[in-house]
């Protein structure tokens, strides 16, 4: 039996294989339901079933778009009003034209643009843009009321220095030239309409950011006639503001959110006689905090409006309120609400799950979220997101994060520097949304996951620009802790590339391997197995041999891990030799000579002889090379051609695609937009032609491989840069198109010569027999017995196979079984 065995496994090793695999492109996260720079959220019935919808602009990818809501504060998936308003920058909702629903307004800063959407049939359902005018420079804020008090909304804009009304002229959302209002308001910010000298009439609020000014106007005859400017408070920078009765006298009084001038951010300023004269500011808040958006609602249920503000804050939760202590604008506790975010940037207050207490909306990052109100008194859960982005996705990994025994994803983004997790969550590639673990660590790329702590459950490491950081998995189910910074460099020019979590001095803990653009090729010590590291301990510093990319190893088969290093500078691939104790020697060349051209370095073994090869990719020469580890002591060869099919070649990785016992090879082609792969055809690594797995991959820059959905072969995960989507591609080796295999059953003896036994608690339909390759073998086997069946397998050849049964119920389940 081991003679045959160990023939069966020399055997696998040099098949040679055709075989036409096919990948299924699936979705792990995409920008379907992105908000890229959300500006502004708004609350109203956009469908008319009585709950309170969301509805959001956001200006990088200029969407107004709304949410449905179910009653229970629970969003659905976003439904795009419009992509027409170039930079959009504030959303409205009111009725337009007079048909009893809710329709849109937006403003939009980069095509000057105010404009509205009609609510065709009073589901949701919007009709084109209709512009209102495209005079409005740098247009940021756009609201609505009945200026003119003719029963029609009218509407109100800030551009540029400019504060200007628009008449509704026959009630039905047909609107008349602009009517500047105050054509010197410098750097208008926002807009907002109440009527504040008790006339019955609607009078204007505004705010200047650079000019500094918080101003109201008054509307002279009901008719929309205003008068000058009359100035409430100056010298702050003033972002947000609006009219509320803080003190409880029957008029309207002001709040505003400022930029940080003389430490006070939030203000409110009483009207004094309910006539618009209004008192001298007085001071909610101070801080290092810069306040960016402001809201009046009763938070704790005592009968008077408490202040919710948005803050700009690295240190600091993004949303505070503070309680309004007697109901005449004495306020004192500040409560923080629980954010994931460093700033919010808009607000709305309403009660979102018809429990009747006022829950928190919020923009901030590239998301749109909410805290629910739990208990009407103001104590508030954690933060949820609903809408989800990969701002430039960059490095990718799998790993079981929550303990389920599936393979979830995670993930890092360049730009917005965002840290997060994709959960699997029936271990079958469905994944579910996005799980951010931490925001703003620009330059993101490298990540890894490993127990950092010993505790038993995988924790998160990654390489920002000026960090290198890691994350607590606090439970072993995907919660996450604080970031915890292990190295910093904030210099601009020195980013951090790459890092690696290994047990690098053999104690059995986790340390970490750092890659930096100073020249340095660190590692750091975990000195008590629980996350607390020793200081830099570099193994060169060399500037013109900045590592780039690095791979943790045993390269000279001594049980060590060795690092081997790919720089861009002098374009050289090196490897370090792990001396023992975490010393590590001069830098062995494995190649030269290829300024500015190597990006990625992996190790993987291609030709079957027991050691690790080292393949690299080359940028400028569109080539993947690979060199041979001659002896398994780390002495390397001349470099073999892998492929010179590939367009500027970044990520790479090896894996057996094809289910022939060898090392083949994944890559990503970016000027041509592809995510390949090539086989190695005889096992001892000779390529064949390019394999295209995606040929329309905007930008995809990482992949790797991994089996996603348990069928018993590696599917390939990537990242595409410029498309902000992370996609995965189900190998369709054994399983079909819309299968899964979700039955669990037993097989035995395995390895087997002559029968293989199956048992299974339900009635078997069919069986198949798939081969390594993923090719049918032979089906509709004689079944003998419901639940248990013996199959004659003893003319098979030998090798690796797959069982594939159906039950009458249509279940499918698939196990692997070796014939020797």
């Amino acid at each position: 039996m081991k003679t045959k065995l160990l023939l069966f496994l020399l055997s696998i090793f040099s098949l040679i294989s055709y075989a036409q695999i096919t990948f299924e492109s699936r979705v792990v996260i995409d920008n379907r339901n992105a908000t890229n720079n959300p500006r502004s959220v708004f609350v109203a019935d956009i469908d008319g079933d009585g709950n309170n919808d969301i509805l959001s602009a956001s200006s990088d990818d200029s969407k107004v778009a709304w949410y449905k809501n179910d009653g229970q504060g629970n969003f659905g998936n976003q439904l795009l009003i419009s992509i027409e308003g170039i930079g959009a920058s504030s959303v409205f909702a009111i009725d337009i034209d007079g048909d009893g629903d809710s329709d849109v307004l937006s403003a939009s800063i980069y095509d000057n643009k105010i404009a509205w959407y009609e609510n065709l049939d009073g589901l949701g359902s919007f009709g084109s843009e209709q512009i209102i005018t495209t005079d409005a420079t740098n247009a940021w804020s756009v609201f609505a009321t009945d200026i003119d008090n003719d029963g029609d909304m009218d509407v109100l804009s800030s551009s540029g220095s400019k504060i200007a009304w628009y008449e509704n002229i026959d009630g039905l959302g047909s609107f008349g030239n602009q009517n500047i209002i105050n054509a010197d308001a410098q750097t208008a910010y926002s807009v907002y309409a109440a009527d504040f000298d008790n006339d019955g009439d609607m009078d204007v609020l505004s705010t200047s950011f650079i000019g500094g000014e918080l101003l109201w106007y008054e509307n002279l005859n009901s008719q929309g006639q205003f008068g000058s400017k009359q100035s409430i408070g100056s010298g702050a920078n003033f972002r947000h503001a609006r009219a509320a009765d803080l003190d409880s006298d029957g008029d309207m009084d002001i709040i505003s959110a400022s930029g940080i001038s003389g430490n006070e951010t939030l203000r409110w300023y009483e009207n004094l006689d309910g006539n618009g004269n209004f008192g001298t500011k007085e001071i909610i808040s101070t801080g290092t905090s810069e306040a960016l958006y402001v809201f009046a609602a009763d938070m704790d249920g005592d009968g008077d409006l408490d202040i919710i503000s948005g803050l700009y804050s690295d240190q600091n939760p993004a949303i505070e309120w503070h309680e309004n202590l007697d109901g005449l604008g004495n306020f004192g506790i500040v409560h923080q609400v629980n954010t994931s975010s460093s700033y919010a940037i808009a607000l709305y207050v309403t009660d979102i799950n018809n429990d009747g207490h006022p829950d928190i909306i919020s923009a901030s990052e590239d998301r749109i979220g909410f805290n629910k109100n739990l208990d009407g008194n103001g104590n508030f859960g954690m933060h949820q997101w609903f809408t989800y982005n990969v701002d430039a996705p960059q490095g990718i990994i799998t790993a079981d994060i929550d303990g389920d025994g599936n393979l979830d994803v995670i993930s890092t983004s360049y730009i917005d520097g965002e840290v997060a997790w994709y959960r699997n969550m029936d271990g079958y590639g469905n994944f579910d949304a996005q799980k951010t673990i931490s925001q703003r660590n620009y330059g993101t790329k490298a990540i890894a996951a490993k127990d950092i702590d010993a505790d038993g459950d995988l924790d998160i490491v990654f390489a920002s620009q000026h960090y290198i950081a890691w994350h607590e998995n606090l439970n072993g189910n995907g919660t996450f802790g604080n970031k915890k910074i292990v190295m910093e460099n904030y210099s601009a020019s020195t980013p951090y590339f790459d890092v690696a979590a290994e047990d690098m001095d053999g104690d059995g803990d986790i340390d970490l391997v750092t890659a930096a653009f100073t020249g340095n090729l660190s590692w750091l010590e975990n000195l008590d197995g629980q996350g607390n590291f020793g200081p830099e301990q570099i193994i060169v510093n060399d500037i013109y041999m900045s590592p780039y990319n690095i791979h943790v190893g045993d390269i000279n088969n001594d049980g060590k891990l060795d690092i081997v290093t790919a720089s861009l500078i002098d374009g050289a691939a090196n490897w370090y030799e792990n001396l023992g104790n975490g010393n590590f020697g001069q830098p062995h060349l494995i190649t030269s000579s290829y300024n500015n051209n190597i990006d990625f370095v992996h190790a993987a073994d291609l030709d079957g002889d027991n050691d690790l090869d080292v393949i690299i990719t080359k940028r400028w020469d569109d080539q993947i090379v690979w060199f041979e580890n001659t002896d398994g002591l780390g002495n390397f060869g001349l470099e073999n051609l892998i492929t010179s099919i590939v367009d500027f070649p970044l990520g790479l990785y090896s894996a057996d695609v094809d289910n022939d016992g060898d090392m083949d090879i994944l890559a990503t082609s970016v000027n041509d937009n592809k995510i390949v792969w090539y086989e190695n055809v005889d096992g001892v690594g000779n390529f064949g032609p390019q394999n295209t797995i995606m040929a329309d991959a905007g930008g995809a820059n990482f992949v790797i491989a991994s089996d996603l959905d348990n069928d018993g072969d590696m599917d390939v995960i990537a990242s595409l840069n410029s498309a902000n989507e992370i996609r995965w591609f189900k190998n369709t080796l054994i399983l079909g198109t819309n299968e899964s295999a979700p039955l669990n059953f037993s097989i035995y003896p395995n390895p087997t010569s002559n029968t293989l036994n199956i048992t299974v608690e339900k009635t078997i339909q069919q069986i198949e027999l798939y081969n390594n390759l993923g090719q049918l073998v032979t089906k509709n086997i004689e079944i003998l017995n419901d639940g248990n069946s013996e199959l004659d397998i003893s003319k098979l050849a030998t090798g690796v196979y797959f069982v594939k049964i159906k039950t009458d119920d249509g279940e499918i389940g698939i196990e692997r079984f070796i014939k020797v």
